[in-house]
Formats: structure tokens, sequence, C-alpha cells
């Protein structure tokens, strides 16, 4: 089944937005192989903001595989502002991936950094981003942003899984 993610590649930009979030991959994603590229979609809540993504096994500490910087240019959706972090084709570094399950696994974690502070991005599965998807042209990135993001542990973490 094709990924919702790359399938509203096809939509307006303003319609892929929420406040400092990622929206793709998505928790649960699974990839063919651990060493295809992923497509980041992450959004940030504070212009010029400093993105870190992150990745660990089960066994390992968190370690930064790639930094980037969100938009000084505003999104505008229903008054609120956006700001593009990245959208690349990136490859997860081997050691991430935990080699000793079928599927194998990584997780990752963003954070943006602006006006000395640090949050963690919010995350989603497939219903989250279905959930996001389908609010926010009535209720904009904000509310649904956070109401369909995953919560507890998991609010900032994305597991990806894939054949070896």
């Amino acid at each position: 089944m094709e990924c919702l993610v790359r399938r509203l590649l096809l939509l307006p930009l303003p319609l892929l937005v929420s406040a400092s979030c990622v929206t793709g991959p998505h928790y649960d994603q699974h990839l063919t192989s651990h060493t295809d590229a992923i497509d980041l979609e992450v959004w940030a809540s504070e212009p010029g903001a400093a993105i870190e993504a992150q990745c660990a096994n089960h066994y390992s500490p968190w370690s930064t595989f790639a930094t980037f910087t969100a938009s000084t240019t505003a999104i505008v959706v229903h008054g609120d502002s956006v700001y593009h972090g990245v959208k690349n084709h990136v490859v997860v570094p081997l050691s991430c991936w935990d080699l000793d399950f079928s599927p194998v696994a990584t997780y990752l974690h963003f954070t943006q950094t602006a006006n000395g502070h640090t949050y963690g991005m919010q995350t989603y599965d497939q219903a989250g981003l279905d959930c996001l998807f389908g609010r926010i042209f009535t209720e904009g990135p904000y509310g649904p942003g956070l109401d369909c993001a995953l919560k507890g542990d998991l609010a900032t973490q994305i597991r990806l899984l894939a054949n070896y």
C-alpha cells in the first residue's frame, strides 16, 4: 500500500503542516530495506529553528545523524505560522538499526531548538496522519497537530521497521 505521506506530496504545501512535528516517516512505517532512504517531512514552530534528527536501536543511546535549519519564511494556515524544516532523502546509519530482530528496527527522535529552548517534535502513526490531514482543512495545524499525535512515551519517537 502506498504511504499516505507520499500521496500527500501532491497536495498544496500548506496542507502538509503541523506545529513542530514530523509528518514523515510515521511510527511503524515498514521499509523494504534498512538501507532505503527515508523521506523526512519536518515542520518547526519557530523561524530558523535548528532541527536535529537522532536515531537509536534497543541498546544504544541517541545518536545525531542529521541536522537542518528550518526556513525563516512562514507558511500560514488559518492564521498560524509554521516553518519547513527539511525534506530530504536520508539513509539511517547502520549503527542505529537493531539487526537482531525480524523485521529490523530503529528509533528516530527529532528536536527543534530556537530562542534557547529545545523541544521534541510531535510524531504520528498512520492513523494519526489520517486524523491530522482530515482536520487541518477546517481547524488549522495546531489543534489537530497535538490531538492526532502519538501520546506518552511515544510522543516524540518514530519506530521504523525494515527487511534486512
